[in-house]
């Protein structure tokens, strides 16, 4: 709480500079917000190395536990969480869904250019030593991180050596009630993004595995072909969701990203396996989840204090991985047992239900939607703006 007020306050002072938000090209690279595209940069340098050579590693998971294993480094990810911080507390509200995709604008420059790596560097050090490549790329992001010097109590707090063990387990008892009133605030928006992103990143995660079954590829073929999902990223994520949202606003992009991915998943299971409709469906629900992710973090920001924005967004990740960990096994598995073809129609269901949900039950349930007033208000002035 302390931590955020700092930001807070300190924030204030920098709102009167345009540059600290917007700062000149030369000095970009050495400010807070440069500094935080960068982790994302390296964020997903280490993410795309990792999805590549997936194919070749599951079979070293001997068990369900070694796969879940797996997946423990994603617990020590605060250094995306605190670019994402950064860049709420300085930016503006009505420019923060735009912000946080051009952040991830970075990440996936970060995703072409680690596919890029990983595919040179397989024929010399093979897939685990690829992962020691992106073992790197992530040390680099916390070294970055802990330079923050603008913004150092966004790292720690001055007051961690003088609480007692009891004051600390006291104060993540408070912090787990926190985070339950913040749930009950956004919960709605939090089990679209846990839904809605569950059938998304069955396919995400299932891109690699199906494409190298489908085309019969190599380590290094791979690789390279990550870089298509890295465009895919750059222009769903970076360039697609900030204007949608600016046009439409948030609520209403989020509502239509889930029948946008339920087309994409029905062309996908209708063209069989023609590898170049595969490739150019599977970019449908890409995009719609990057609208849904984009749109959903940012309307989660806007319905909360902003002294709860750190609170807020480690919620918000939170979410993401627990999907994360649970979409590929559910993906892995579905098309072990149903083939491609039902694949596609299973994850076209998810979506289906959700869909229904959102048109028909949610009025009389969570009513998720019910405070869309900002999303129609952005659609009316875009549609005057254009009359």
């Amino acid at each position: 709480m302390e931590v955020t007020s700092t930001l807070l306050e300190k924030g204030k002072n920098f709102a009167q500079d345009p540059s600290e938000v917007f700062p000149e090209s030369k000095k970009f690279f050495f400010s807070s917000i440069g500094k935080a595209h960068l982790i994302n940069s390296l964020y997903g340098i280490g993410y795309t190395i990792q999805i590549a050579m997936l194919p070749y590693l599951i079979m070293v998971c001997e068990s369900t536990w070694a796969y879940y294993i797996s997946f423990l480094p994603s617990f020590f990810m605060q250094t995306f969480q605190a670019s994402s911080l950064l860049v709420c507390l300085k930016t503006n509200f009505d420019k923060r869904t735009g912000a946080l995709g051009y952040l991830n604008l970075s990440y996936g420059m970060g995703i072409i250019f680690g596919s890029f790596l990983a595919g040179v560097m397989v024929n010399f050090v093979g897939s685990r030593g690829n992962l020691l490549i992106a073992l790197l790329s992530q040390l680099i992001a916390l070294c970055i991180s802990t330079t923050l010097e603008e913004d150092p109590k966004l790292l720690k707090s001055s007051n961690v050596d003088k609480m007692k063990m009891s004051e600390i387990l006291l104060s993540i008892k408070n912090e787990y009630i926190r985070v339950l009133n913040l749930f009950k605030k956004t919960y709605g928006i939090c089990l679209l993004i846990l839904f809605g992103l569950l059938p998304i990143l069955m396919t995400k995660f299932a891109f690699a595995p199906v494409v190298v079954d489908m085309f019969k590829l190599t380590p290094s073929h791979t690789s390279y072909l990550m870089t298509y999902a890295g465009i895919i990223t750059i222009i769903a994520e970076g360039i697609l969701a900030p204007y949608l949202s600016s046009l439409l606003g948030d609520m209403i992009c989020c509502k239509y990203s889930i029948p946008l991915t339920l087309t994409g998943f029905l062309l996908l299971s209708l063209c069989g396996a023609n590898e170049s409709l595969v490739l150019i469906f599977m970019s449908i629900p890409l995009c719609g989840g990057a609208l849904l992710y984009i749109c959903g973090t940012s309307q989660m920001t806007k319905r909360v204090e902003e002294s709860e924005l750190g609170s807020i967004i480690g919620l918000n990740t939170s979410l993401f991985y627990a999907v994360t960990i649970i979409a590929p096994y559910i993906a892995f598995k579905s098309y072990i047992a149903l083939g491609l073809g039902l694949y596609w129609l299973l994850c076209a269901f998810i979506c289906f239900v959700v869909t229904f949900y959102i048109f028909v039950l949610d009025k009389s349930t969570l009513k998720i939607f019910k405070d869309d007033k900002d999303s129609i208000e952005t659609m009316f002035s875009s549609i005057k703006s254009i009359l």
